[in-house]
């Protein structure tokens, strides 16, 4: 099984969204969110664990299953203009692009810590590895 299938299966039963009819756009649009959000993924899951999605966010670096978010909850923890940005790049409405993003994050995370480590430097390397293996990024 491909990167972009082992992401996609792991967020299937929730997914609701793009991710089903177009899973690479919607794969690239959650990797261009975690790269340009300001402080990058380290900064995203600072932000996400300050809004009180620690819980989640410590599930998705951890070894067990992976808690979800909704859309909603995500738009509240990181700002509308960041979700925004995102759905006019994608040519999609701002709920849409949250709930998308939202339904992805989990299995992305997971993928950037395989070895359970959230520090900076394991986050890049993480990420740089992601990054090599999705076309279009």
């Amino acid at each position: 099984m491909g990167l972009i299938d082992q992401i996609i299966s792991g967020a299937l039963g929730y997914a609701q969204t793009t991710a089903v009819r177009n899973p690479m756009a919607t794969v690239q649009m959650v990797m261009q969110f975690v790269q340009c959000y300001p402080g990058g993924v380290h900064g995203l899951l600072n932000k996400l664990r300050g809004s009180g999605l620690r819980e989640q966010v410590d599930s998705w670096i951890s070894g067990g299953a992976n808690l979800r978010i909704s859309g909603d909850q995500l738009l509240q923890a990181v700002g509308r203009e960041h979700i925004q940005w995102m759905a006019q790049r994608f040519g999609m409405d701002q709920q849409q692009a949250a709930t998308s993003i939202a339904d992805l994050l989990p299995e992305v995370i997971d993928q950037l810590t395989p070895r359970g480590e959230a520090d900076q430097e394991a986050l890049q390397s993480g990420l740089e590895a992601l990054k090599a293996k999705i076309p279009g990024l």
